[in-house]
């Protein structure tokens, strides 16, 4: 068992203002594996297997210091992102999804048999989010992709499939409630399983609150999240 853990660190002349870490669960035996100057990299995954790292990386930078980083502005700033794809130890470093200008590519989570991962990505003619599944070869290089199908009247966002289900936080466009949702994996018997409220009770309707980051348990009886 080991951690692994993004960085943002002060800009020096020796120093990157972005890195990955890995480290005993203890913080003991930290190494840096992965710098950069000006882009950051977010929502580390680590394969099933152990042996590789992909993350997002951000191209779209701040006018005020120059860095590409996941808020800046009082807002997220996905559009030009890059799926990355690295060995454990941090060697090996290519583009899984290149970045393509105002589309996004964030969010990716393997499957449990290593051979796939789904992530969102706005590279359609409307430029809204929708969850991708791309499939790889035995050499990490992907085969093709599949969208999963979901209404009209629903943004999703940080999808994990695990198990033959799949869990993501959903935002409904007429009400801006952004709840949990499980489907099978090409979309269809999709239920909500979360309504956010907020401290007196009341339904949350903003797009930033609400419940986000879901991942099945191993046994997928569970699921984890952030609200």
């Amino acid at each position: 068992c080991w951690l692994l853990l993004s960085a943002y660190g002060t800009a020096s002349a020796d120093e990157p203002v972005f890195s990955v870490h890995t480290a005993n669960l203890d913080g003991s035996n930290e190494r840096q594996i992965y710098s950069d100057v000006n882009r950051q990299a977010t929502h580390l995954r680590v394969s099933p297997d152990g042996n590789w790292i992909m993350f997002s990386r951000y191209n779209e930078r701040d006018p005020d210091d120059g860095l590409a980083k996941e808020v800046w502005g009082g807002n997220n700033h996905y559009e030009n992102t890059e799926l990355m794809l690295m060995r454990a130890d941090g060697s090996g470093l290519r583009v899984l999804v290149p970045a393509k200008k105002g589309v996004f590519a964030v969010n990716s989570n393997w499957t449990e048999d290593g051979r796939s991962f789904v992530f969102v990505s706005t590279d359609n003619s409307k430029r809204l989010p929708e969850i991708r599944r791309a499939f790889l070869s035995p050499g990490m290089e992907i085969t093709r992709f599949e969208t999963v199908s979901m209404p009209d009247d629903l943004i999703p966002v940080d999808p994990h499939l695990h198990r033959g289900r799949l869990v993501f936080a959903g935002v409904e466009t007429k009400t801006l409630l952004r709840g949990l949702w499980i489907a099978s994996p090409d979309g269809s018997h999709l239920r909500r399983i979360t309504t956010p409220r907020n401290s007196s009770g009341k339904e949350v309707f903003h797009p930033a609150s609400g419940d986000n980051d879901p991942r099945f348990s191993p046994d997928g009886s569970e699921v984890a999240f952030m609200r």
